[in-house]
């Protein structure tokens, strides 16, 4: 029997010719009129309309001839009105009469009405693939919060999102709402002919599930036809390596191991979720592939055999959280402890996912600070026996005293001598050197070499101490020796590089004859520390080009503890066993905020100056920035020693349109921000992210994107600057009189977080996919971080 071709039409037709032909889900009574009928029978359908649905609330909807289209959509482009009295005609005139004014005139527009629904546990959207790129997803979009039917559409409720590829494991679906979501989805689909399908649904507290609209996703001819398949096959593929990942290794602790974007070296704020070939080739070379674990245990963490800690799946790079944990160890610690710690750890991490970005606050103990046992045991009751909750503290607080020490010959006072080092070697070397090279590829390979063991090795180990400062000031917080506001102080009062830069631009944008100045100290920065085609400050031919307009930064003055706290403070030191009182805590704290910007700063010259040689090298071969974008570091270095035995531009050309086909071939891929098994391969739950709030303050205003390639002549004066992951190159932000920052990616000790507490500009640092995408859509924003909320606001 040939299956006949389900007709669809406006979102009023289409719905009357479901009638009869679902049994997963229900449709709601309906009545539509044309635009046309309304005009010459007025009377006549607001007598229907009041003997149809008499004593109930009424939806009021737009039912357009062009809002449903197969090769176009004008969804949400038309007024809708709800919660319209049946009884009460004039309202419902004045409903009727807004949705046929938002029309252009089409006789022919319908006016559909329906009854409000009531006892609204979950409304909202369901596409049958992924809408930009035709990949196989069911995207669930949805409110289980605020009890209304149209906060999804409108755009301003709470919303999650859930992606399933369409090929899931029914087993794999823990949630009944979920689950009979997708019943009536999957009937849906047989029914309208397996077209790509938008439906918007409601389902009540008592599991009824209501379909309110049903259109063709008129994207769908853009898509490559080919993407399905090709996404689909990778699956099984991805979830072998995360079994093989998860297998026992060689000296490693835990039974298992959860991959993610945002733990420790978080690459997702540093290289981006998808970034080109040299980007994450350049930051394995210098961090991820042993920097990590060497600079750790020197500082007298666990040593760890030659495991990477970054893994990249089709493009998409994930810390291996495993590797992670198990360099969190003390160095001395029994096996048989550290393995119940790295598998507890875990265990909380996936349980609570939402605390990817916090692990080293939230989920690890990485240092001894005053309120180790009570947020220990609150955490892992029962984890630990007695003594071997006594050796685990033993052996964190002897490290962390070892880390605390600020003399020459402490690890703090040698990572800060090779950072001076290396600056002295880079004030020593000029921009023209790099333009007149003969060998820039040479020169590349030897600045890369200097960046990897006096640059990102010591900022590893000043890193990890500007983490045990923040862990000791907020565990203080928690056992009430000083304010959170009293720490926001005392941030702000640390003077950082960035403050130099502030004043500097200042200068320079008012006395030119300083610029040169200026772009020796700081030119080397660029947005996006490891992306080649960002241009550095010196490059840039607008960054002077409008008027500085900073947020001045109080006078520096001295920052000093209360005697009630000093008090306190050397108490809960004490107390804790860690060697050193009020005063020294301050200086310790001072200084690794301090020199961990410093660190940064000086290494990423370094890497900049051999990224500018790159970009010679790729002029010579016949290659723009964008080619070399996307070759990788090693393949590059090799022909310094292995010669390409014919032309350059050829032989790398081949490989850029490779690379090039590779990463748009992995974009259409849906990966979580953490892979646990399987479930996170097939069902990927887009989490809400609890932002770090800086400062205590509430600000509004309008809000503007920038990326790498913005220009740094735009005015950004009171504006709330939104920007996906920022690191030091962006830094030039804080010139502009920003009125406050939100990040998509960045945890509470992350470079912008620094920056803000320093500056004291309110912003909400990794809010995630979601609410980013909200915010920058937003035409305003109410960004509030004494309350932790973060809303966009709407005019009109």
């Amino acid at each position: 029997m040939l299956a006949i071709a389900f007709d669809f039409g406006t979102k009023a037709e289409t719905l009357e010719n479901l009638q009869g032909n679902l049994s997963q889900s229900q449709l709601l009574p309906q009545y539509f009129f044309s635009c046309e009928q309304w005009q010459q029978s007025r009377d006549r359908i607001l007598a229907a309309i009041a003997d149809r649905f008499a004593d109930k609330k009424l939806a009021v909807r737009s039912s357009a001839q062009g809002e449903d289209g197969e090769v176009s959509s004008m969804a949400g482009a038309y007024n809708s009105v709800l919660n319209v009295s049946a009884n009460n005609s004039h309202s419902l005139i004045n409903a009727v009469q807004t949705v046929v004014d938002s029309y252009s005139g089409n006789p022919e527009d319908q006016v559909l009405v329906q009854p409000m629904l009531s006892d609204v546990a979950l409304s909202g959207v369901v596409m049958t693939h992924d809408i930009e790129t035709g990949a196989p997803y069911y995207v669930i979009s949805y409110d289980d919060e605020s009890g209304r039917t149209d906060t999804i559409t409108a755009g301003n409720g709470v919303n999650k999102t859930v992606l399933l590829h369409r090929e899931y494991e029914a087993e794999l679906i823990e949630s009944a709402r979920i689950r009979a979501i997708l019943h009536g989805v999957h009937e849906l689909e047989q029914v309208c002919g397996n077209v790509p399908l938008d439906i918007e649904f409601v389902l009540t507290a008592a599991g009824e599930l209501f379909i309110l609209q049903v259109r063709r996703i008129a994207l769908h001819k853009t898509w490559h036809p080919v993407t399905e398949r090709r996404t689909s096959r990778k699956l099984a593929f991805i979830e072998n390596f995360i079994k093989q990942r998860s297998a026992s290794r060689n000296k490693l602790l835990g039974a298992r191991t959860i991959l993610g974007v945002m733990t420790d070296w978080n690459p997702a704020e540093i290289i981006g979720v998808t970034p080109r070939p040299l980007a994450v080739s350049l930051y394995r070379d210098l961090v991820t592939a042993h920097i990590w674990r060497d600079a750790r245990a020197v500082m007298g963490y666990r040593a760890l055999p030659a495991e990477e800690l970054m893994v990249v799946i089709d493009h998409h790079p994930y810390i291996d959280i495993r590797n992670s944990f198990n360099s969190f160890l003390p160095a001395r610690l029994p096996d048989s402890i550290g393995e119940k710690l790295v598998d507890a750890w875990l265990n909380r991490l996936d349980k609570r996912p939402e605390l990817h970005d916090k692990v080293e606050f939230d989920i690890a103990h990485t240092c001894l600070d005053v309120d180790f046992e009570h947020s220990f045991k609150k955490r892992y009751p029962d984890l630990l026996n007695d003594e071997e909750l006594t050796l685990y503290k033993s052996e964190l607080q002897t490290l962390t005293n070892s880390l605390l020490d600020c003399s020459d010959n402490g690890n703090l006072k040698q990572s800060m001598a090779c950072v001076d080092a290396l600056m002295s070697r880079q004030q020593q070397r000029s921009r023209i050197e790099l333009d007149q090279t003969e060998d820039p590829l040479q020169l590349a390979i030897e600045l890369l070499d200097e960046c990897r063991h006096s640059g990102t090795f010591p900022f590893a180990c000043l890193a990890r101490h500007g983490f045990m400062a923040e862990a000791l000031l907020r565990s203080l917080v928690r056992t009430g020796a000083i304010t959170a506001d009293r720490v926001a102080e005392l941030k702000h009062a640390i003077h950082t590089v960035t403050s130099d830069l502030v004043v500097d631009f200042q200068n320079a944008s008012s006395d030119p004859g300083v610029i040169p100045a200026f772009l020796n100290k700081y030119g080397h920065l660029r947005p996006g520390t490891y992306d080649i085609t960002s241009l550095r400050y010196d490059e840039s031919p607008d960054l002077f080009s409008s008027q500085a307009s900073a947020r001045a930064k109080p006078k520096q003055h001295s920052f000093h503890f209360s005697p009630e706290e000093e008090l306190a403070i050397n108490e809960s030191l004490l107390t804790a066993g860690l060697n050193m009182n009020a005063a020294a805590l301050f200086i310790y704290a001072e200084l690794a905020i301090k020199v961990r910007e410093l660190g940064k700063f000086v290494f990423t010259r370094s890497l900049s100056d051999a990224l500018y040689c790159l970009s010679r090298w790729g002029e010579m071969s016949g290659l723009s920035r964008d080619d070399v974008s996307y070759l990788d570091w090693e393949d590059i270095k090799a022909t310094a020693v292995s010669p390409v035995l014919d032309y350059q531009d050829r032989y790398f050309l081949d490989k850029v349109t490779e690379a090039e086909k590779s990463l748009r071939a992995a974009l259409p891929l849906r990966l979580g921000y953490l892979l646990r098994d399987a479930r996170d391969v097939f069902v990927i739950p887009v989490n809400r992210h609890e932002p770090t709030f800086i400062t205590n303050e509430s600000v509004s205003g309008e809000t503007v994107l920038l990326d790498a390639k913005s220009s740094a002549s735009q005015s950004l004066f009171n504006k709330i600057v939104c920007i996906k992951n920022a690191d030091p190159g962006f830094d030039w932000i804080f010139t502009k009189g920003i009125r406050g920052l939100i990040t998509q990616f960045g945890g509470a000790n992350s470079h912008m977080a620094i920056r803000c507490a320093e500056f004291g500009i309110p912003a909400a640092i990794g809010c995630g996919e979601q609410t980013f995408g909200r915010m920058i859509k937003a035409e305003s924003v109410l960004l509030n971080c004494h309350n932790r909320t973060l809303k966009p606001r709407h005019h009109g």
